[in-house]
């Protein structure tokens, strides 16, 4: 849907609409308009599209809900979408938390002495301007997806769970094993994980940030409980090493989380998201 200006709504039979004879269903979807135009000063003529969250029954024997909706909002030949909200009375939608965080780095290290002996630079030189004195890189024999492996593992391990009660794994990587298969799919098989499926996203050092989102609309969508998202990278595999500006500042490692619904009041509120490619120039990583 393409609109510059959505009008959002939720509604639901809440104990004070529900007493009331003289509320129904049209009642309450104009209710919930006029008091959202109003907090935002906006009228009818100013909304491009409408947006409606109400629980699945809501509109239970209703015929044509969507153009009900339009006749009882006065937004006949406004864009419309209806979704339901699944959770308890007005729609609300259990909150997803990250029941256990674990991270990881490789066991080998790159001091700023070591590059020294390799570029240009010093060890002065790279902490008065990064703080840096040494980061964590990859071995020989060592690979991104080994990485993530342990990473699961361990996610299981402390949380308690079998790698069967995982359904959807995530990985948020810029420097994979391979284009094909996805690391999920390596982590998938080297874990054991019969029930799940997953897929790798690309958002380097927003990946983490973009598969949590992913993964917590998922389980708000009322098919997944469990989502294993995991963020690492092996930026040593792509740098080049005769770069002081670029290779005294990354290093290899990541973390992870297994992402749950939750009745409590902690968990993922609210997520803002953005994404702007105009420095896209100086971040290149070449096919």
């Amino acid at each position: 849907m393409s609109a510059e200006l959505t009008a959002v709504l939720g509604v639901g039979q809440t104990k004070y609409s529900a007493t009331r004879g003289d509320v129904s269903i049209a009642g309450l979807c104009r209710e919930a308009a006029c008091r959202a135009l109003e907090d935002a000063h906006l009228g009818w003529k100013e909304i491009d599209a409408v947006v409606i969250g109400t629980a699945p029954d809501f509109f239970e024997g209703v015929m044509m809900p969507e153009l009900y909706l339009a006749e009882a909002l006065g937004a006949v030949g406004k864009p419309i979408l209806r979704v339901h909200t699944a959770g308890s009375v007005g729609g609300s939608t259990a909150l997803v938390a990250a029941s256990l965080i674990q991270s990881r780095v490789p066991e080998k290290v790159l001091t700023n002495h070591e590059l020294e002996k390799l570029i240009d630079t010093s060890d002065e030189w790279i902490q008065s301007r990064t703080g840096i004195t040494q980061r964590h890189i990859v071995g020989k024999n060592e690979a991104t997806s080994d990485l993530c492996t342990q990473i699961a593992k361990q996610l299981l391990e402390k949380r308690d769970l079998s790698s069967d009660e995982i359904q959807i794994i995530i990985i948020c990587i810029c420097t994979p094993d391979y284009f094909a298969p996805s690391t999920a799919a390596l982590v998938q098989n080297n874990i054991g994980a019969s029930n799940a499926w997953g897929f790798d996203l690309s958002g380097a050092c927003t990946g983490f940030l973009y598969g949590s989102e992913t993964g917590a609309k998922f389980i708000e969508s009322g098919q997944y409980q469990r989502v294993m998202v995991i963020g690492v990278d092996t930026m040593s595999t792509i740098m080049d090493y005769t770069d002081r500006n670029i290779c005294v500042l990354f290093g290899d490692g990541g973390g992870g989380a297994i992402l749950e619904s939750t009745s409590t009041k902690m968990g993922i509120i609210d997520s803002i998201l953005r994404i702007d490619g105009s420095g896209a120039d100086y971040l290149i990583m070449p096919g």
